[in-house]
C-alpha cells in the first residue's frame, strides 16, 4: 500500500467544502471525515513534528519554528519499509531542521539558503541583494508555490512503487494568488488560494488515476493550524479557528466511508498510519480505527499557542475548552453549547480546576527559547516571525 500525506499550511476547517475545495470534498465523501480534529500547535514546525512523530511537542522538544528536531526522537519514514520522498513549499521545513530525516529523498524549499544568507549581508539594513529578488520575483528561497512542489511530487511518485509521499503545500500562507506581504493582503486571498491547494491536490490524484495506483494509496489530508482572517493571523491565541483542522482519509476497502464525531488530534495520524500497515510505535496518539468505525476518540487534546508570542495554553474535551494564559487568566467554555462566547470558570469551578490540573501536567516544562543561529534568524525574519 502506498501512502501520500499531504499538508495545507495554514488551511480552516471551515473552507473544506465543495465550493473552495472539489478535489478534497470529493476524496471525504468516498472515505473518512473527522469533524472534531484538532492540532496541538500553530507553529508550523512544531506541529509537522508532532505528525511525523505523534509525539506533543512538550515530548519532542520542537516548541517554536527555527528549532531542529532531536535525533533520539523517531520520525514516521524511519519506521517504514517504503520508498520515501518528502516536499514542502516552507523553508521552516526545511532538512536543515531535521524534519526530512529518513526520507530517501527530500526537496527542500530553498536548496540555495547559505548563498541567500550571504546576499542578505549585501547591501544596508533591509535593503539587500536578497529581499530584492524576493521583491523583484527573481528568486524567493523561503517559500515555493504549489506548481514547484508539484513538479518534484508527481515525477516521484509515477516513478516509485510501494511509496511514502509527505506533500506540503504553503500557497495559503505565501499568497502564491496575489503575491502580498501584508497579513490583510493575504486574508483577502485566501479563498482563492484555498482553490490552489485543491488544484495542487487534484494534479496528484489525477496522476495516481493515469498510472493506477489510486486504489493502492491511502491519502490524508490534513492542515497544520487554522488561520484567524482578522490582523493576528496564527499563532496568537488558542481559539478553535486556529486549532479545529481539517483531517480527511481515504483508501478504497480499507478506509470506511464515514464522517467521525469523536474528539481526534493531529498526533493521531501516525499511530493510525502505523496500525493500518499493523506495525506499531511509541506515541502520544492512538489509532484512529476505532473512531472511524463509531466508537470512541481521545479524551483530550492540549493545545499550545505558539510560545514567542505569548504564554497560551489550553486542554480540549469534546464538551469543554479550558485556557490558561500567563499562568493566571482562566477561562472555561461549554463547547457544546457557547463555543468560546461565555466564560463560565467562575461559574463551575470545580470543572475548571479538574482541567487545570490536567493541563498543569502536561505543561509541566517551561519553554524556555533556544538560541538560533544567523541563518535561521534571518529566515524567520523574512517570514515575518520576528521583527
Amino acid at each position: 500500500m502506498n501512502i501520500l500525506m499531504i499538508s495545507v499550511d495554514s488551511l480552516r476547517f471551515d473552507k473544506v467544502t465543495v465550493h473552495f475545495m472539489p478535489v478534497v470534498s470529493e476524496l471525504a465523501e468516498q472515505g473518512a471525515r473527522f469533524l472534531n480534529n484538532f492540532t496541538v500547535s500553530n507553529g508550523s514546525l512544531p506541529s509537522h513534528t508532532s505528525i511525523l512523530t505523534g509525539l506533543y511537542p512538550q515530548h519532542h522538544g520542537v516548541r517554536a519554528n527555527g528549532v531542529k528536531v532531536p535525533e533520539s526522537v523517531k520520525m514516521l519514514p524511519e519506521l517504514l519499509d517504503h520508498s520515501s520522498a518528502g516536499a514542502v513549499g516552507c523553508v521552516l521545513l526545511d532538512s536543515f531542521y531535521g524534519l526530512g530525516r529518513g526520507f530517501h529523498s527530500y526537496y527542500n524549499t530553498s536548496r540555495l539558503s547559505r548563498v541567500q544568507h550571504i546576499l542578505s549581508k549585501i547591501g544596508r539594513g533591509k535593503y539587500n541583494v536578497s529581499k530584492a529578488l524576493v521583491h523583484f520575483g527573481i528568486y524567493d528561497g523561503r517559500t515555493r508555490s504549489y506548481n514547484d512542489v508539484n513538479k518534484d511530487v508527481i515525477p516521484w511518485i509515477e516513478n516509485h512503487d510501494c511509496f511514502f509521499m509527505f506533500v506540503h503545500y504553503s500557497d495559503i500562507h505565501r499568497d502564491t494568488f496575489g503575491g502580498t506581504k501584508t497579513i490583510a493582503d493575504k486574508h483577502r486571498n485566501y479563498d482563492e488560494n484555498v482553490k490552489i491547494a485543491d488544484a495542487a491536490i487534484g494534479e496528484i490524484v489525477s496522476s495516481l488515476k493515469k498510472t493506477n495506483k489510486f486504489v493502492d494509496t491511502l491519502i490524508v489530508v490534513f492542515s497544520d493550524h487554522g488561520e484567524m482572517l482578522d490582523s493576528s493571523g496564527h499563532g496568537k491565541s488558542v481559539s478553535d479557528d486556529e486549532f479545529h483542522t481539517p483531517l480527511i482519509m481515504h483508501k478504497p476497502g480499507l478506509v470506511p466511508k464515514t464522517s467521525v464525531t469523536a474528539l481526534t488530534r493531529t498526533i493521531d495520524i501516525m499511530p493510525t498510519i502505523l496500525a493500518l500497515l499493523q506495525k506499531e510505535s511509541a506515541t502520544d496518539g492512538i489509532d484512529l480505527s476505532e473512531a472511524m468505525d463509531g466508537g470512541e476518540g481521545a479524551s483530550e487534546v492540549f493545545m499550545e499557542a505558539y510560545p514567542p508570542y505569548g504564554d497560551i495554553k489550553a486542554v480540549r474535551t469534546s464538551q469543554w475548552k479550558f485556557v490558561l494564559e500567563d499562568g493566571t487568566k482562566e477561562y472555561l467554555y461549554d463547547m457544546a453549547h457557547d463555543s468560546e462566547k461565555v466564560n463560565i470558570a467562575e461559574k463551575n469551578k470545580s470543572t475548571a480546576q479538574r482541567l487545570k490540573t490536567k493541563l498543569k501536567r502536561h505543561f509541566k516544562l517551561p519553554f524556555n527559547q533556544q538560541e538560533m543561529d544567523e541563518l535561521t534568524k534571518e529566515r524567520l525574519k523574512g517570514l515575518g516571525y520576528l521583527d
